[in-house]
């Protein structure tokens, strides 16, 4: 993901100087706060009033990407996120299998795969997460996550990890390249092992840059 300024709040098509609090995607400091399992929104076009881009990227709901392109300049996307995916604990028959599947569609431009796990609450633990998509090559991801962290993966094999509060406190390194995943209807599959006697739940996030549009500020 390429380089972008610290902030991304901005007044029309004027960038201003506000940098973006920590939040559940603030692992990369591009990236503004969004709210977890909220719908993906209508972008931002050029077509648009300087007022209504003003109201939209004042909306702290909304969850930004910038990068620069040239002096005073920026490209800005939006992140579009898809519904909240819940792993609970199921007790399972000797065999029977233990991963957990849902179908999510991806409303966003063909990209690698973004997503975020954690482990919400404040007792337990999971460890060694197996995700797959299609029939893609299951991706292995060799972490341990305390009740209250997550992993954060923005299509590169450099996750984060990240605090309740946000603040990154490791840095994980997937043995191998995430997918691209395109447009349309997608099977996701996620199996855990819990780290200890207590079995917290696990909740799986996917998200995407959706919608482009030039920023540039104002020379006074």
């Amino acid at each position: 993901m390429s380089a972008g300024v610290e902030g991304c709040r901005s007044s029309a098509a004027t960038v201003a100087a506000d940098p973006c609090h920590a939040a559940q995607w603030s692992a990369v400091p591009v990236s503004c706060p969004g709210v977890a399992g909220s719908k993906p929104r209508s972008s931002i076009s050029a077509t648009d009033s300087a007022s209504r881009r003003a109201r939209f990227l004042r909306n702290a709901t909304h969850e930004f990407h910038l990068e620069t392109i040239g002096d005073r300049a920026w490209r800005l996307s939006e992140y579009a996120l898809a519904p909240l995916l819940t792993r609970e604990r199921v007790e399972r028959q000797p065999g029977e299998p233990t991963a957990s599947s849902w179908q999510v569609t991806q409303d966003w431009d063909a990209q690698l795969l973004q997503f975020r796990l954690t482990v919400p609450g404040t007792k337990g633990s999971a460890r060694t997460f197996r995700l797959q998509v299609d029939r893609m090559p299951v991706i292995q991801l060799p972490v341990v996550l305390a009740a209250g962290e997550s992993l954060v993966c923005n299509g590169s094999v450099a996750c984060q990890v990240t605090s309740a509060a946000g603040a990154v406190t490791a840095t994980n390194t997937l043995p191998g390249a995430l997918p691209i995943t395109s447009p349309g209807t997608h099977s996701i599959t996620l199996d855990s092992e819990r780290g200890g006697d207590d079995a917290p739940r696990v909740e799986l996030q996917l998200r995407g840059l959706r919608g482009v549009d030039e920023v540039r500020a104002r020379v006074r």
